[in-house]
């Protein structure tokens, strides 16, 4: 059951940022591309989950603060190694 809900959120993952460009943002993303609000980001996450991303343009969910391609290449580096 943890590698197809795995295989569910990447795929959704993808599909979700395709509407998002395509000016379909139902989920009310926020597109974080400042280094300030990056580096932020990345100290809270890194106070969170003990690891920071190298990604330095994403979006986060305006009510949760969740980053669905945050969590993309956190579920893909856990399953890669």
């Amino acid at each position: 059951m943890g590698a197809a809900f795995a295989y569910y959120r990447i795929l959704g993952v993808q599909s979700m940022m395709r509407l998002v460009k395509a000016g379909l943002n139902v989920w009310h993303l926020y597109q974080v591309s400042s280094p300030a609000m990056v580096e932020r980001y990345n100290r809270a996450l890194d106070l969170l989950i003990g690891k920071k991303s190298a990604l330095t343009e994403f979006h986060i969910r305006t009510f949760a603060g969740y980053s669905p391609e945050i969590a993309h290449r956190v579920l893909m580096m856990e399953l890669l190694s």
